[in-house]
């Protein structure tokens, strides 16, 4: 049994399988020199039992390595607040007395402990990678073979020299189909279930927070500022300042305008707000009581709100499913400019092959295996888009309503010029939400359930031994 990725939220610890293609060459390069002397450290004694089966240092060494790298990616932008890449991780807190090394070790094992439970059931119901992700397996381990042999190692010493004497490249691949098996298998099982209508209706009614939106105005009157301690004199003073400008919007005054009377209050007005419990004016605007026109003068720890509420919806424009070829353009090219004219030329060039066609979908489709850039073998397929999910120039032709099957034009975007084909139109956007959410519930119930049922014995000591170069 094998399926077809396709691009779904999955559940976050078997993330962790994504990542280790990427890790598997980023560690060849500069990981190889940081980490070289790992099996100097690692003791070879097992450190973990998963089911009855054991994982040495090396294993988990596999798991914390790509946590860690996803880790500093996801956090690039304020990672150097986090870890001070100059100290031992041990030696640095997380919070309450935790260290860095413990932390990212707990998330690692968990990762971990993830990815065998859910591969040992893909197994036993005979699920089997796809040939894509066997060929990508391939091509990365071509790659560490590769550049093993161009620091004159073999590819058993130069896997052993990253994550300990245990690690092979044989024992690396059984991890990586491992990790794959997991990923895939999981996108597999979130498609299973299927949802009615009613399903869809009932899941709404249960929980609208989730779906619905406002579009609301709000003006802020601030007795003190955030560092400064306020006083109940204060407080009073922003409260009949506020309950003033609420008469005059009861009397049919605009809030905006009247905003431009009181020097430092602060007026913002959304057309789409989400719900958030961590808004001191959040319930009041969801209340299932609320009606257009409603205002109310609400209290926070610093000042006083006047609100208007002037709408609530659920997101009922259709999902799009389209197809794409992307032209990417080098964004850190010295000649940015000559990037985005080939881009433009190349997207040129397929759409008028397409166009002295048949025209169709089928014909897009052989156009995306002639000229993609990507290894998906989906024919650029994307299915059941919402807005916001795209480039935003993507995303304006993509909802224009005025769009038709069949549509096929060049769009420009920040990446570079993309050929679109347009499907076709789909469901309200709020069932799509809906089921998706319902897939993402039965997925963790399936991960729950199974979790439940694992035996996990650490090896504190051992495990503490893993990273161990990232200690130093």
């Amino acid at each position: 049994m094998s399926q077809k990725k396709k691009k779904k939220k999955v559940n976050s610890k078997l993330i962790i399988a994504e990542a280790v293609v990427v890790a598997a060459l980023a560690l060849g390069g500069w990981g190889y020199f940081t980490w070289k002397n790992a099996q100097e450290y690692v003791n070879e004694q097992d450190a973990i039992q998963i089911n009855g089966e054991q994982y040495s240092v090396s294993d988990v060494n596999y798991f914390f390595y790509t946590y860690y790298d996803t880790f500093r990616q996801q956090n690039a932008e304020y990672l150097s607040y986090m870890i001070d890449d100059s100290k031992p991780l041990k030696e640095q807190e997380y919070e309450n007395g935790q260290s860095w090394f413990d932390y990212l070790l707990d998330e690692s094992v968990d990762s971990m402990v993830h990815v065998v439970t859910v591969a040992e059931a893909a197994e036993k119901e005979g699920f089997v990678l796809d040939e894509q992700s066997q060929a990508e397996i391939k091509e990365y381990l071509d790659g560490v073979t590769a550049l093993a042999e161009n620091n004159d190692l073999t590819a058993d010493q130069y896997m052993a020299g990253i994550y300990g004497r245990d690690m092979s490249l044989s024992r690396y691949e059984e991890l990586m189909n491992m990790s794959f098996l997991a990923r895939e298998y999981s996108l597999y099982k979130q498609e299973e279930p299927e949802f009615l209508k009613e399903d869809l209706e009932k899941e709404f009614e249960e929980n609208k927070q989730q779906y619905e939106f406002v579009s609301y105005e709000r003006l802020y009157f601030k007795a003190a500022d955030k560092d400064e301690d306020v006083n109940e004199s204060q407080m009073e003073k922003a409260k009949a300042q506020a309950e003033d400008v609420l008469k005059r919007v009861q009397g049919g005054e605009d809030l905006k305008k009247l905003s431009d009377e009181y020097e430092g209050t602060v007026y913002y007005g959304s057309d789409e707000m989400y719900y958030s419990s961590g808004y001191a004016y959040g319930d009041w605007l969801f209340s299932e009581e609320r009606a257009s026109g409603d205002s109310a003068v609400l209290e926070d720890e610093k000042g006083y709100y006047v609100m208007v509420f002037r709408d609530r919806f659920r997101h009922e424009y259709p999902a799009v499913t389209i197809r794409d070829i992307s032209f990417p353009v080098n964004l850190n090219a010295e000649n940015l400019d000559k990037e985005y004219e080939d881009s433009c030329a190349e997207a040129e060039a397929a759409l008028e092959e397409w166009k002295s066609g048949e025209k169709t979908e089928e014909q897009f489709e052989k156009l995306y295996e002639e000229y993609s850039s990507t290894e998906e073998e989906n024919g650029g397929l994307q299915e059941n888009i919402l807005k916001d999910q795209l480039d935003s120039y993507v995303d304006r032709w993509s909802f224009d309503e005025a769009r038709k099957a069949g549509d096929c034009e060049v769009i420009y975007a920040e990446d570079g010029f993309h050929v679109l084909y347009f499907v076709g139109f789909g469901e309200p956007a709020w069932e799509i939400e809906a089921e998706n959410h319902l897939r993402e519930e039965a997925l963790q119930d399936m991960l729950d359930s199974m979790l439940d049922e694992v035996e996990v014995n650490r090896s504190e000591e051992a495990l503490q031994r893993a990273a161990s170069t990232l200690n130093e």
